[in-house]
């Protein structure tokens, strides 16, 4: 029996497991980067096992090795190529195969999810001549003939350098996502090519490695590795691909990066993110999520507090991504440590107002007053108030919400349209239009615990129309 039918029967195979293994598993996708821009791109519509694109138009003359391209093939395995078709799984040497012409960003045996009919590996010409870019990017695949996701990768040709870039933006499968198994480097022939590795595992997450032309029609390579403390390498290229239509990223809120002595239910929050309909929480024990403790999908709000505690005195990663039909995006990672004890803080006490509560008819709340009494029974923990308007009942529809700084247990109190602390929807400069509006405030201290909402009932407050002004032209809640 061929390579061929051999590899056909297991793809049957694979895709029965991918089938099972997924309906236990969250289909785990890649690690955002702070500052990174996504743009939309085209997809190869690549499916499967051992296929290829193309030829697809970089969208500019790309000088290689000496030739001219102005077009390329993409290879479902991890490779780019010029000069013909290529779709070999099998990876060699740069000195021993046929592959003339290519970049392996990172040849090995890849596939695309069958089991669900994703196509995740696009392209797009970037930028403005003469500095325009074409990216090809590897999104979530995985390693042919298991369920271990390789993750995701980029190859970046700059106009006019000439420069081949390849880079790494999230790496899952362990050691043989750092390229144990993969051949990685330029090639122009068996006898004139930059290899970068071979079956070694000699590449890490957020890594870029850039080939520049040196005039003798060969080539520099130069790359930079994370060091201690940076997310990615400094020579690493902030470009993200994304299907149009696909949400954006979330920005994490809570807990902030690096905080220690956080409770073991902390209260995990976000933005929230036009257009995504759901999101997914991924809490881990390692950077790059190889396993994970939370992954808790189908998350409609923009909130998330485990059912259960977490381990004490640990650290955590956390993310969240955003997800529609279209497409869907992770958030960047944060970390945070637990504490061995954490209670959280007491719900607001004292909140009483004599315009806000009752449904009371006004017409701006601008200079209006919120006050209300914050405690914690944990010693030495410093405490804020969160403050949500809203115009439905379920506070899906903010128009403000707004946290205050951390500070000692007591009295707190928020002028409306101050700047002090941080507006997460909204700002000092809101503008509430005639409407009704509903209102809630929380305790949260500087362990990333929070209180339950106190939540006014029913209707807070109506703005009137001008036209229907009443007398009263301030609020004040005590």
């Amino acid at each position: 029996m061929d390579c061929f039918v051999l590899k056909s029967l297991r793809l049957r195979l694979l895709s029965f497991l991918f089938c099972l293994v997924f309906c236990l598993f969250f289909n785990q996708e890649v690690l955002a980067i702070d500052g990174e821009i996504t743009y939309t791109s085209n997809n190869t519509d690549l499916i499967g096992d051992d296929n290829y694109a193309g030829p697809i138009g970089i969208g500019f003359t790309f000088n290689f090795y000496g030739n001219d391209y102005s077009q390329a093939y993409v290879n479902i395995n991890g490779t780019l190529n010029f000069a013909s078709t290529y779709s070999a799984y099998g990876n060699t040497a740069l000195s021993s195969n046929n592959a003339n012409y290519s970049i392996f960003p990172f040849w090995d045996d890849l596939i695309t999810d069958t089991a669900y009919n994703k196509k995740p590996i696009y392209y797009a010409t970037i930028g403005s001549a003469p500095n325009r870019k074409f990216v090809v990017q590897w999104t979530n695949v995985y390693f042919f003939s298991t369920t271990i996701q390789m993750g995701t990768f980029q190859v970046i040709l700059s106009e006019g350098t000439n420069t081949v870039q390849l880079q790494y933006r999230d790496l899952l499968g362990g050691d043989r996502s750092l390229g144990n198994s993969a051949t990685i480097g330029i090639k122009k022939d068996n006898s004139t090519y930059k290899q970068y590795s071979y079956n070694t595992a000699s590449i890490v997450q957020g890594q870029s490695i850039i080939y520049t032309p040196n005039g003798s029609s060969d080539y520099t390579v130069s790359s930079t590795v994370p060091g201690s403390g940076e997310e990615v390498s400094s020579e690493y290229s902030l470009i993200y691909l994304a299907p149009e239509g696909a949400p954006t990223s979330p920005t994490l809120v809570n807990p902030t990066d690096g905080t220690t002595g956080i409770t073991t239910t902390p209260t995990f929050e976000w933005l929230p993110v036009d257009g995504a309909t759901s999101y997914t929480v991924l809490i881990s024990t390692v950077s790059n999520f190889s396993s994970t403790v939370v992954n808790a999908s189908g998350q409609t709000g923009t909130s998330y507090t485990p059912s259960s505690p977490l381990s004490n005195d640990t650290t955590y990663y956390w993310r969240v991504q955003s997800v529609n039909d279209k497409g869907s995006s992770l958030s960047s990672t944060r970390s945070f440590t637990t504490s061995s004890a954490n209670a959280a803080p007491n719900p607001p006490d004292n909140v009483a107002s004599t315009t806000l509560i009752g449904a009371q008819e006004i017409v701006s709340p601008n200079n209006s007053t919120l006050t209300s009494t914050l405690s914690d029974d944990d010693t030495d923990e410093q405490v804020r108030y969160r403050l949500q308007i809203a115009t439905d009942s379920n506070f899906n529809n903010l128009t403000i919400d707004y946290r205050c700084p951390f500070s000692d247990e007591g009295d707190f109190s928020y002028t409306f349209a101050e700047s002090g602390g941080t507006y997460l929807i909204g700002s000092a400069g809101t503008t509430l239009p005639a409407d009704d509006y509903y209102l809630r405030i929380r305790a949260e201290d500087d362990a990333a615990a929070s209180s339950s909402w106190y939540t006014i009932s029913g209707v807070a407050f109506t703005i009137l129309p001008d036209s229907q002004s009443p007398d009263i032209t301030s609020i004040s809640i005590d």
